[in-house]
């Protein structure tokens, strides 16, 4: 069983937040879901948004650039730039709400990520650390930032259920 409970804690006085959450999946499989467009597409949209890849280099210096787009054809872009890539162990990025070129919304929540991935014998723990400014954190969580990507990560475990159906 894994040795995660999932759970989302804001440290608000660290301008941090830790997420952790069990995948019932190996850890390939997981790690797939995380840096492969056609499979982030899948789970990282809160429903019924849907995110939408416009480019993506996964690499250090690389980035993924992608829209959500909403149920009424509203749409936001974000972009993840690629900090550190330890295969099937970590990664490290930065992530802003952008323009569809790529382009940094300086106004809005800039954040860094740090995702690390550990087997458990039956599955992987994901954790994701985010650390911002003061300001950028609380932006988050006026934006209902805890929900959506809860939400996302539901999605998540759908799909690796799908996954794990069809092998």
């Amino acid at each position: 069983m894994s040795s995660v409970q999932n759970t989302f804690v804001k440290d608000l006085a660290n301008n941090k937040i830790v997420v952790t959450h069990y995948c019932d999946a190996d850890l390939e499989t997981v790690w797939e879901m995380w840096t492969q467009p056609e499979l982030l597409e899948l789970w990282w949209a809160p429903k019924p948004w849907k995110a939408e890849t416009i480019n993506m280099n996964f690499k250090v210096g690389g980035h993924w650039l992608y829209e959500m787009v909403g149920p009424n054809g509203e749409i936001a872009y974000s972009i993840i730039r690629y900090a550190s890539i330890i295969p099937r162990r970590m990664l490290e990025a930065i992530h802003a709400l952008s323009n569809a070129e790529g382009g940094v919304d300086t106004v809005m929540p800039q954040t860094d990520w740090r995702i690390a991935f550990t087997e458990t014998g039956d599955g992987v723990d994901v954790t994701v650390s985010i650390v911002g400014s003061d300001a950028n954190m609380q932006k988050l969580v006026e934006m209902r930032f805890e929900q959506g990507f809860m939400m996302a990560l539901e999605n998540l475990d759908e799909e690796l259920s799908i996954t794990k159906a069809k092998r």
